[in-house]
């Protein structure tokens, strides 16, 4: 039974529907607030993160021995556009799924403008497969100093949602966001989040989220184009969520 609600939470979205997941250890120290990220990894949730290069992620939600998501992505400029790509996976033996993504980004001036396009598989283990197509729209106006983002996640699907962000960076250092998450179908939330740089190879990121009250941390290294970054996140009924980022970027 344990199984089967930890599953059905990480999926949070009805069967035949696209599904929104956090899969990296970046996503689930910031609780999903992607204006604070400079990680590729976080392409997944969002087009603008405006950095190039590769990584790999692992998830392991709540802590589930057997139950993990494996993620890569990769950015790189052409010409005037920001494309990135990637692919997250996940088997737990009873369910399969797989989400394909290729996205773009534009910018001018302090306006940027992206769109992202998932391909979605689940396979269940009556044999059930299903594909299912999905999209995600954000504009971000700011400079280094002060931002604003919105971001349209699945428009349209049973588990669409709307992140509108404000951020700041307090000191030279350290960064802060909070976010207001739209939920059609669900109960809305409201999720804040810090970043602070220490000198210059540690990254610590902070999080938390209502609805469910859940707390988001982690701790990054870098090392030249190199980043590691380890980060846990809380739940109020089952165990911490553990997520693993190793990036490059060029």
């Amino acid at each position: 039974m344990r199984k089967f609600i930890c599953l059905c939470l990480l999926l949070q979205a009805a069967i035949l529907s696209a599904l929104i997941t956090e899969d990296s250890a970046s996503a689930n120290a910031l609780s999903g607030v992607t204006l604070l990220s400079s990680s590729v990894a976080d392409h997944q949730l969002s087009p603008l993160i405006g950095v190039s290069g590769f990584s790999l992620s692992y998830s392991r939600p709540f802590n589930m021995g057997n139950l993990g998501v494996y993620s890569l992505n990769s950015a790189f400029p052409a010409g005037i556009l920001d494309l990135n790509l990637g692919a997250s996976y996940l088997d737990e033996g009873d369910y399969l799924w797989q989400d394909l993504r290729l996205g773009a980004a534009v910018g001018y001036g302090m306006l940027d403008l992206g769109a992202s396009g998932h391909l979605l598989y689940e396979r269940f283990s009556t044999r059930q497969s299903y594909h299912s197509l999905a999209a995600d729209l954000a504009l971000r106006l700011g400079d280094d100093d002060y931002a604003a983002e919105l971001r349209w996640l699945h428009p349209g699907l049973q588990d669409a949602q709307l992140h509108i962000t404000l951020a700041s960076q307090v000191t030279g250092d350290i960064g802060a966001a909070t976010s207001y998450v739209y939920l059609p179908q669900g109960k809305d939330m409201l999720r804040t989040a810090t970043r602070c740089e220490i000198g210059e190879n540690f990254l610590l990121l902070t999080s938390w989220q209502s609805a469910p009250s859940r707390f988001g941390a982690g701790i990054g290294v870098i090392w030249g184009r190199g980043e590691l970054t380890y980060a846990v996140r809380s739940h109020p009924q089952l165990s911490l969520t553990h997520c693993l980022d190793i990036a490059f970027g060029w």
